[in-house]
């Protein structure tokens, strides 16, 4: 027992592990400074002359960085001394104590799953296999036996493909003055040949003077492909975008996750595109130069990088609007905007590509294509796989007889039913026989014959009879892809009727005129025959007088034969009217 301590200490000289106690001695300002041994038993004074050569520790300044906790020297805290005595229990660890701590280490590691292999550090600075996961020998390609055959026997680099080997070592080299965890992205060749992307977590561990590298590797090769075909687009879309095009006015690339514009080049850049931006900031001073009120807005709207980046999540790449734009120099045109957009394929942000070409000839094609197709047809449809979808055509534009569909898209024989069957006109027969000739299956079959294939009907709606000309073109037959061109020919069969009723009348009139003709002509005939008669028998009797100057024979016999001339005439027309007037004919015949 130590006197000059005011509590019992000889219960601390019996136990076999080394026991010191000390007070604090403190600074100026009451902080703590060291402690002073004022107590150690036995073992502590075998312990002290073993490491510090000298009998006498009473008196002695220690702290954690000299003793307590310091090198080998683990310090547990003795509890229950009266104040300001504190104790401190110090433990030398054993080689046998290393060894049970390790192999508890080792067999923490051997539980953990997945592909692993745990290294370990020799002497000479090399790396040997310590264990290998089944995980990880299935990852290669091969047997666990094998795998740490070859890693240690050859080198732990063995399946590392050669232009990743670097970058490995200098991993593991690395370790060496820190405890840290770090990753890396190499390939692996596999025992067949293949080879696999593994991204490979790395925990670096020091067990006293021993030192280990935990290895998990996580197969990341559909990534890595993955990567690379997005690699692979991004170039793609690169190269397109900064292609030559001689209608090309403006084109920039953009980083809308950062929402910075990264390059901006053309013929024709407006003032504003010339420092490089924020991507919000450049489409908001471009809008400027777009006049009508209704584009720029949609423009804003759709150019938006957040519309953009919904667009992209939704599975879209890619969109386009035409605008009306006053350039840089005062003159108009229209403008095409394209926007095509991708992920980086190393940082994943989202970049969009954006041109900008001249497209007055695209939009006077359009137009004159739109106007063209609605001057002759108040409906362009498509029919694919029994759905339609209108292209062209309003109906808000046809005012009367509109068997438009109430839904620019929709079902094919859903719209015929509800819309078309029910205002055809005619008989039950005519109206059996529209119904077939509509149903797409008919479509089909009619369309392999000759194209187009028309249908003719008449519709009563709101108590007038409309006429429809619906025709039928293929874009496809394979993919049974369908044109359908509506439109009204009610002008045209009105008119074509009103002519036949025209036609009709005249025909009436000229028979019932034809009708008095033959009448008056076969009177006629009558009328004038009997006087002519009694001309040549006059003549024949004048001409049979005697005493007749060769004069007066000659004018008799002039006037004879005119008048038998004449009667010839007269009978001929009074043939004809018997012809017309479908009497028999009687045939004269002469000497």
């Amino acid at each position: 027992m130590n006197s000059s301590l005011p509590f019992d200490t000889s219960k601390f000289e019996e136990l076999p592990i080394s026991i010191i106690i000390c007070e604090p001695v403190k600074n100026e300002d009451g902080s703590l400074h060291d402690y002073r041994i004022v107590f150690g038993n036995e073992p502590f004074e075998n312990f002290w002359q073993n490491r510090n050569r000298t009998k006498d520790f009473i008196g002695e300044l220690v702290n954690e960085n000299n003793l307590l906790g310091g090198g080998k020297i683990l310090s547990t805290p003795l509890n229950n001394l009266p104040a300001p005595y504190v104790g401190f229990i110090l433990t030398d660890i054993t080689e046998h104590e290393k060894k049970s701590a390790r192999n508890n280490f080792m067999r923490s590691i051997w539980k953990m799953e997945g592909a692993t292999i745990l290294l370990h550090e020799t002497k000479d600075g090399k790396f040997e296999a310590v264990l290998v996961s089944k995980s990880f020998a299935r990852l290669m390609e091969c047997g666990v036996a094998k795998v740490m055959k070859l890693l240690n026997e050859r080198s732990v680099v063995i399946f590392t493909h050669p232009d990743d080997r670097l970058a490995l070592r200098r991993m593991l080299r690395r370790r060496i003055s820190e405890d840290s965890t770090k990753d890396l992205t190499i390939r692996q060749v596999t025992e067949k040949g293949n080879i696999v992307w593994c991204n490979v977590n790395f925990t670096f561990i020091d067990d006293f003077d021993e030192h280990y590298v935990y290895c998990r590797y996580f197969d990341v090769t559909s990534v890595k492909i993955y990567e690379q075909r997005l690699q692979t687009t991004y170039m793609s879309i690169g190269d397109n975008f900064y292609r030559a095009n001689e209608r090309t006015l403006s084109m920039f690339r953009a980083n809308l996750t950062r929402n910075k514009v990264e390059d901006i080049q053309g013929k024709d850049l407006f003032g504003t595109d010339s420092a490089i931006r924020s991507y919000s900031e450049l489409i908001n001073l471009r809008a400027a130069n777009y006049p009508i009120a209704e584009e720029r807005e949609t423009f804003l709207n759709t150019f938006n990088a957040e519309n953009i980046i919904n667009l992209f999540k939704r599975g879209d790449n890619n969109l386009s609007m035409y605008m009306f734009s006053r350039r840089k120099d005062g003159h108009y045109c229209y403008v095409n905007y394209r926007a095509v957009f991708t992920r980086h394929p190393i940082t994943g942000e989202t970049i969009v590509f954006v041109s900008e070409q001249e497209a007055g000839k695209e939009k006077v094609e359009g137009a004159l294509l739109d106007k063209i197709l609605a001057r002759q047809f108040d409906m362009v449809a498509y029919l694919v796989n029994d759905k339609y979808s209108v292209v062209v055509g309003d109906s808000s534009l046809i005012t009367k007889g509109s068997i438009f569909p109430v839904t620019k898209e929709g079902n094919y024989e859903k719209y015929l039913h509800e819309q078309v069957f029910p205002v055809l006109e005619g008989d039950d027969n005519f109206k059996n026989n529209m119904r077939t000739a509509l149903k797409t299956s008919t479509i089909k079959e009619k369309i392999k014959a000759a194209e187009p294939y028309v249908v003719n009907i008449a519709c009563k709606i709101d108590g007038e009879i409309f006429y429809k000309r619906l025709d039928f073109y293929t874009i496809d037959p394979r993919a049974e892809f369908f044109i359908l061109l509506k439109s009204d020919t009610t002008a045209i069969q009105r008119k074509q009727i009103e002519q036949n009723e025209r036609l009709k009348a005249a025909l009436t009139e000229a028979k019932q005129a034809n009708v008095a003709k033959t009448a008056f002509l076969s009177r006629m005939s009558h009328e004038i025959r009997t006087p002519m008669n009694a001309i040549i028998g006059l003549d024949n009797i004048a001409l049979h007088e005697k005493d007749l100057s060769p004069t007066v024979k000659g004018h008799l016999e002039k006037i004879g034969t005119s008048a038998r001339y004449l009667l010839s005439i007269i009978n001929d027309i009074l043939d004809m009217s018997r012809i017309e007037s479908g009497r028999p004919l009687f045939i004269r015949l002469t000497a």
